[in-house]
């Protein structure tokens, strides 16, 4: 990784392999899940892939005061034309003249894998929110 905590061409050290003990049966989203916890205990953001951000909460207490995901400004609540949200990092979005935020370089899918939570510890590119003027 290079100093800002993105990754570089081929950098592959910090990811591991998580391979489900026989007898376990876990859906994709639990096996998601807990590549992600392991990835955030190592100091990996899952998304990012990079580092953590130096003043980020603990990975593995959720009360733990420190910088999370959720008190970034980069962390957005959409609506795919339903009425549920999905927590989304718009980190390199852009806006319309319109004012609408468009995907840009951020890392969104309309599924799962790039849902953020809340309770996440920072990435490395975390801001606070904008102030109201």
């Amino acid at each position: 990784m290079d100093d800002d905590g993105e990754m570089e061409l081929f950098d592959a050290q910090h990811l591991t392999i998580v391979v489900a003990e026989a007898g376990e049966d876990l859906s994709t989203d639990q096996k998601r899940r807990r590549r992600q916890a392991e990835q955030l205990a190592a100091g990996v953001h899952p998304l990012t892939g990079g580092r953590l951000h130096p003043d980020a909460a603990p990975a593995g207490d959720r009360q733990a005061a420190g910088l999370r995901c959720g008190g970034c400004k980069h962390r957005q609540l959409l609506n795919h034309d339903t009425a549920k949200t999905y927590p989304k990092c718009y980190r390199g979005a852009v806006r319309d003249d319109a004012g609408r935020l468009r995907k840009g370089t951020a890392i969104v899918t309309r599924g799962a894998a790039t849902d953020v939570p809340a309770w996440w510890s920072a990435c490395v590119h975390w801001e606070a929110p904008d102030t109201p003027e």
